[in-house]
C-alpha cells in the first residue's frame, strides 16, 4: 500500500524527478571525469616509473662496464703481466683504496697456482667459473651475491692476463662491492611506497631495500615476475610479491641475466583519483539534497493548490457550496482553473437555489391539487349518499303504495 501511495503521489513524484534531473547528468560527468583522471594519472605515473626504471638500469649499466674496464686495466698493466708476487701485491692494493669498491683481488697463473689473494677464503681455481672462463680467453661476471657478515651485496668479475705472445698466462678476479651503487640505484621518489629492486632470471632477489630478502626470497609465482619476463601478457596493474595492487615497469640491464624492477603501490599513484571521487560524491550528495530541497518548494507550490481543489470538489460533490469556495490569488494556469472552479461552483448553486425555488412552487400546487382533489371526493361522497338515499326513499315509497 505503501508502495502505491509513493507512486501515486505527485509531490514524491516530482521530488524523484528532480532528484534524476540533477544526479544523473553528474552522475554522468562524475564517472566520465573520474575515468579521464585515472587514465591520466595512471599513464603519467606509468610514464615516470618506466624512466625511472631506464635511468637506474643505464646507471647500473654504466658502472658495470665502467668495474670491467677498470679490470682490463688492471689486467693489461705491466706489473701483472709480469706475474712478479712482489709487485702485485702492493699495486693491487693501492687500486683497492683508489676505487674503494673491490675488496678482495686474487690472481692465478694459467696452471692453477696463485699468486695473490686477498681473501681469507681458500679457492681452488681449477673448480671455480670465473677461473675456467677467463682461462678459456672469456671475461667473467658472477651473478650477486650477499655477506651477512659485512651486510653487502658484491659480484665477481675475472678477466684473462694475457702474454706478449698473445696466450693467456694468468686470471685476475675481484670481488666488486656494490652498497654504494646499490644505494643510488634503490632509492627512488616515488611517494611513500614507491621501490626498486633487481632480481635475477629464476626470479631470486638480488639487491632490495630490505637485506634480509636477498638472495633468501624469490618471486617466481608472484605475478610481479609474470609480468616483468612475459612480455606479451603484460598487465597495467598487477599484484606484486606482498599480494598489493601496483603499478611497475622493469628494465633489463645490459651484458647480465639481471632485470631492474620499480613499482608504486595503486592505491597511492590513484590518491589524487580517490579523491577526487570522495569530492563528487560529496557534490552529489548536497546536490541531492538541493534536489530534495527546490522540489519540495515548488512541488509544495504545484501541489498545494491543487490539493484544495480536490478538496472544493469533495465538498461540491456533497452540495457544500460555501466550503467549495476557493481563495487563490494566483496569475498562471492553476488560478485560472481555481477561478473557472469558483465561477463553476457560484452557477451550481444559483442552479441549486433555482431548482429549489421550483420545487417549492411545485409543492405549492401539489397542495393545492391535492386539496380540490379531496373537496371533489367529498362531494362525489355526498352525491352518492344522496342518490342512495333516493333509492331507498324510493323503494319505501313503492311498498307504501
Amino acid at each position: 500500500m505503501k508502495k502505491r501511495l509513493v507512486f501515486t503521489n505527485l509531490q514524491l513524484k516530482l521530488m524523484l524527478l528532480f532528484v534524476l534531473l540533477a544526479l544523473v547528468p553528474l552522475g554522468v560527468m562524475g564517472v566520465f571525469a573520474i575515468k579521464t583522471a585515472e587514465e591520466l594519472i595512471f599513464n603519467m605515473v606509468r610514464n615516470q616509473i618506466e624512466q625511472v626504471a631506464a635511468d637506474k638500469a643505464a646507471l647500473l649499466e654504466r658502472w658495470i662496464s665502467e668495474r670491467r674496464a677498470d679490470l682490463e686495466v688492471v689486467a693489461n698493466s705491466a706489473i701483472l703481466g709480469s706475474l712478479d708476487r712482489a709487485q702485485i701485491a702492493p699495486f693491487l692494493e693501492l687500486v683497492k683504496e683508489r676505487y674503494k669498491v673491490y675488496s678482495e683481488f686474487m690472481v692465478v697463473a694459467a696452471d692453477g697456482s696463485i699468486l695473490y689473494n686477498s681473501s681469507v677464503k681458500t679457492y681452488r681455481p681449477y673448480l671455480e667459473p670465473w677461473f675456467r672462463d677467463a682461462v678459456a680467453g672469456k671475461s667473467y661476471m658472477s651473478d650477486i651475491d650477499f655477506n651477512p657478515g659485512q651486510m653487502e651485496s658484491f659480484f665477481l668479475i675475472s678477466v684473462p692476463l694475457i702474454g706478449a705472445d698473445g696466450r693467456v698466462t694468468g686470471v685476475v678476479c675481484a670481488k666488486v662491492g656494490t652498497n654504494i651503487i646499490l644505494s643510488m640505484v634503490l632509492q627512488v621518489s616515488l611517494g611513500q611506497t614507491g621501490e626498486c629492486y633487481l632480481v635475477n632470471r629464476e626470479g631470486t632477489f638480488l639487491a632490495h631495500k630490505e637485506p634480509n630478502r636477498i638472495l633468501t626470497e624469490n618471486i617466481a609465482q608472484s605475478e610481479s615476475f609474470k609480468n616483468i619476463f612475459n612480455i606479451r601478457q603484460q598487465r597495467r596493474i598487477y599484484i606484486d610479491y606482498r599480494g598489493i595492487a601496483v603499478i611497475g615497469a622493469s628494465a633489463k640491464v645490459a651484458g647480465t641475466d639481471w632485470t631492474l624492477v620499480v613499482e608504486q603501490d595503486k592505491d597511492e599513484a590513484f590518491h589524487s583519483a580517490y579523491r577526487l571521487q570522495h569530492y563528487l560524491i560529496l557534490v552529489a550528495v548536497l546536490a541531492a539534497l538541493g534536489a530534495l530541497s527546490l522540489a519540495g518548494l515548488l512541488s509544495h507550490y504545484v501541489v498545494r493548490p491543487i490539493r484544495k481543489l480536490s478538496a472544493a470538489a469533495d465538498n461540491l460533490a456533497q452540495g457544500k457550496f460555501d466550503q467549495a469556495q476557493l481563495e487563490i490569488n494566483r496569475t498562471d494556469e492553476i488560478g485560472l482553473l481555481s477561478r473557472a472552479f469558483a465561477d463553476m461552483a457560484r452557477q451550481l448553486q444559483n442552479r441549486q437555489h433555482q431548482l429549489e425555488q421550483r420545487m417549492i412552487l411545485k409543492e405549492a400546487e401539489l397542495e393545492e391539487t391535492d386539496v380540490k382533489l379531496k373537496e371533489t371526493q367529498l362531494a362525489a361522497a355526498r352525491s352518492q349518499q344522496l342518490a342512495a338515499l333516493g333509492r331507498l326513499a324510493s323503494g319505501v315509497t313503492h311498498e307504501i303504495r
